[in-house]
C-alpha cells in the first residue's frame, strides 16, 4: 500500500472517529461505557420540572483536590449518598456542586442528582454511591438514566446491584442524572 493511500486511510479514520464521538450522548462529553444495559423504562419522557413540593432540594458542594480525590457527602431525608471522586481523576482542583431532590418521570418517583460544573469529566469515572432505601428499602437494583438535552430525553445508563443497602454507579462526566429502583 502506498504512503499517499495510508495516510489518507489514517485521516479518513480520525475523522469518522470525530464525528462519532461529537453526535454522541448528553452534551458534548457523554457518558461512555459501551457495555452497561440499556433500558427504556424512563427515555423519551419530557424534562423534569420542580421538585415536588414534598421534598425539598438538597445543595451540597466541596472543593476535590485533583491530586487527593474526595468525597461529597450527600445528605438527604436521612439518607446518605455519596459522590467519590479519585485522586487524579480531574486535571485541577475544582468546586463541586450537587443539588438533589426527589421528583416524578411519568409514574416513576426518582431521585435526581444535578452536578456542577456542568460537563466536567472524570478519567477515570467517579462513583455516585446511592442508599436505595431512599427509593424502595426492598430494591435488588437501581438504574441510572442522564438526561440529554440535544433529544430531550431520559437515557439509561446503565443499572447496578443493590449491595449493602447501596448501588454504585460510574459516572465519567457532569450533566443531569436521575436513579429510579
Amino acid at each position: 500500500m502506498s504512503k499517499r493511500l495510508k495516510s489518507f486511510s489514517l485521516v479518513g479514520g480520525l475523522i469518522v472517529l470525530a464525528v462519532l464521538l461529537a453526535f454522541n450522548g448528553c452534551s458534548n462529553n457523554a457518558p461512555m461505557e459501551p457495555n452497561l444495559p440499556q433500558s427504556a423504562d424512563l427515555s423519551r419522557l419530557v424534562p423534569l420540572g420542580e421538585p415536588l413540593e414534598s421534598h425539598q432540594s438538597v445543595f451540597d458542594e466541596a472543593v476535590v483536590k485533583a491530586d487527593d480525590g474526595g468525597v461529597i457527602d450527600i445528605e438527604r431525608e436521612d439518607h446518605l449518598h455519596q459522590f467519590v471522586v479519585g485522586a487524579g481523576a480531574i486535571d485541577e482542583d475544582t468546586q463541586i456542586t450537587v443539588e438533589s431532590y426527589r421528583d416524578k418521570i411519568g409514574s416513576k418517583e426518582v431521585v435526581v442528582f444535578d452536578f456542577g460544573p456542568d460537563g466536567l469529566v472524570f478519567k477515570p469515572a467517579a462513583n455516585l454511591k446511592f442508599e436505595i432505601a431512599e427509593l424502595n428499602a426492598r430494591a435488588l437494583s437501581a438504574k441510572l438514566f442522564y438526561f440529554d438535552p440535544d433529544l430531550k430525553e431520559w437515557v439509561c445508563q446503565g443499572s447496578s446491584a443493590v449491595k449493602d443497602g447501596v448501588a454504585e454507579f460510574p459516572i465519567y462526566h457532569f450533566c443531569k442524572y436521575a436513579i429510579s429502583d
